[in-house]
């Protein structure tokens, strides 16, 4: 009893001496994170026009990604060769990553303030030309206003140069008619003539402030559809970028559910496998109780032989499944050997 404890004893320390040899194979240590954590959250983007401070976070970043993905690489492939050694590898795994997440969290929040200020300019200068024409706006009303009131006053000054024109007109025919009744005709043709001169000048007048008043009201109008494009336009802009926003997350959010569901499946689906592999290696097993040991070997190379791979949809689920059958494939040859 005493030298199988020690052989159990034994066993162990060579089991946790193996799984530590394998641990150092993530060729990733503490200090290194440490150093790497140190450093990194140190960088920072002054603003949006540090082109080489957003290249170092983004450059750092991409150096973190690439070592998260060593890791879960590295971590998959030790995965396969035991219960325990998976759960170790995989701890270690978790603890690395936990570590190295928020400096890959940090370096994207810095990416992102490049983003977000971008978008803020955009926004700032739609505002700044949107009061700019308003103001543009106003200071045309303004000198609509003025020519309004300039044009009233023309046309009571030539009003009354008028209203003074007919009185001395009529005063003159007043004396005609009482100093030369014989010129009666003669005034009267006069009359005439400078009522019609009177007249033509007059309609010449309304003609020509008519004229004016019909350009500046084309004029007015032909700002006021200018301005109401132009807000079209930021309108118009700005729904396109609210709706991309939304249009983004809903496919963000609808890939995280997509690839949940992708390893939910693939998970209950390594159960099932699991559960059919264990109920066919029990019942080949009561069977095999009752051969000799060769035909055993050979019964168990063919039961290996005979398993049906599940089909699986997603990438990383497809290798591990090859290096599954691989594995298979390998023990079902070593049972036939003589």
């Amino acid at each position: 009893m005493e030298v199988i404890k020690d052989v159990e004893e034994i066993g162990k320390m060579e089991i946790d001496l193996y799984t530590k040899s394998e641990l150092k194979k993530y060729n990733i240590t503490d200090k290194q994170i440490a150093d790497m954590s140190k450093h990194a959250m140190t960088l920072k983007v002054k603003d949006v026009n540090d082109k080489a401070g957003y290249k170092i976070v983004h450059d750092a970043r991409i150096v973190v990604k690439h070592m998260i993905i060593g890791v879960e690489d590295t971590r998959k492939g030790l995965n396969v060769k035991s219960l325990k050694f998976c759960r170790d590898v995989n701890g270690e795994a978790k603890r690395i990553v936990a570590l190295l997440l928020p400096i890959r969290d940090y370096l994207a929040s810095q990416e992102k303030i490049v983003e977000d200020e971008k978008i803020r300019i955009k926004v700032e200068k739609a505002r700044i030309e949107k009061e700019r024409l308003e103001k543009e706006e106003a200071e045309r009303m303004r000198v609509w206003e003025e020519e309004q009131a300039r044009i009233k006053a023309e046309q009571e000054k030539e009003a009354k140069r008028l209203e003074v024109i007919r009185e001395e007109q009529e005063e003159r025919e007043r004396h005609i008619k009482e100093e030369q009744k014989e010129r009666e005709a003669a005034i009267k043709r006069h009359q005439v003539k400078k009522e019609k001169e009177l007249w033509e000048e007059k309609e010449k007048i309304r003609l020509e402030q008519e004229l004016k008043e019909n350009k500046i009201k084309d004029e007015q109008e032909a700002r006021e559809l200018q301005i109401w494009e132009e807000k079209q336009i930021l309108d118009t802009e700005k729904r396109e970028f609210e709706e991309r926003k939304e249009r983004e997350e809903e496919e963000r959010l609808q890939k995280i559910k997509w690839e949940k569901a992708s390893l939910e499946a693939i998970e209950k689906a390594k159960e099932e496998e699991a559960e059919r592999i264990k109920r066919e290696h029990e019942k080949e097993e009561l069977r095999l109780l009752l051969l000799p040991d060769k035909e055993k070997l050979f019964a168990f190379s063919d039961l290996i032989i005979s398993l049906d791979a599940p089909i699986v949809k997603h990438a990383r689920s497809k290798s591990i499944l090859s290096d599954a059958l691989e594995y298979l494939n390998e023990a079902a040859t070593t049972l036939r050997k003589e």
